[in-house]
């Protein structure tokens, strides 16, 4: 079975408050944001078959990751930072605040196989199906493969007590 890559994005920052904070540096999750982590850490349904926690460097994306994964930092997995380009261009910038969308391999015969959303993902957003753009399906797949097989170079490993 072709492996399931679950995204998430951050939770609220600071800089998701106002227009003005949109200019800070690195900003840390609000405290709803540090609600809406524990509440998709309550809620998230695959811990079983996480096999790396991948992240952005940026503050507000390790701590998304450190408490949205809580059971599995406890366990001592870490996060990995990989540079934040890589998720930008992968991923978009168009999702809710700690939105989940999981995506698998179309096609597990080859160098070509696209990235398409899980039928789960799709209908616990209602239904609503935002297709990732074909640079965003390469950029993603060129990311999973580097975090599969060790092949990158992360900015630093993070762990943690939440």
């Amino acid at each position: 079975m072709a492996p399931v890559i679950h995204c998430v994005r951050h939770a609220q920052g600071y800089h998701n408050l106002s227009v003005a904070n949109h200019s800070l540096p690195d900003p840390s999750l609000t405290p709803f944001g540090e609600e809406q982590c524990h509440k998709f850490a309550q809620d998230f349904p695959y811990y079983q078959s996480i096999g790396a926690i991948v992240a952005s460097p940026l503050r507000r994306a390790i701590y998304t990751a450190l408490y949205g994964f809580k059971p599995l930092i406890e366990k001592g997995m870490s996060v990995i930072a990989l540079p934040e380009s890589d998720f930008d261009k992968a991923m978009g910038t168009d999702w809710k605040n700690v939105e989940l969308r999981s995506y698998e391999f179309a096609n597990e015969d080859g160098e070509n196989a696209s990235l398409v959303e899980t039928k789960d993902s799709r209908e616990s957003r209602r239904g609503s199906e935002i297709p990732l753009t074909k640079e965003e399906r390469l950029n993603l797949r060129a990311t999973a493969k580097k975090t599969k097989d060790g092949d990158f170079h992360p900015v630093q490993a993070v762990q943690a007590k939440v």
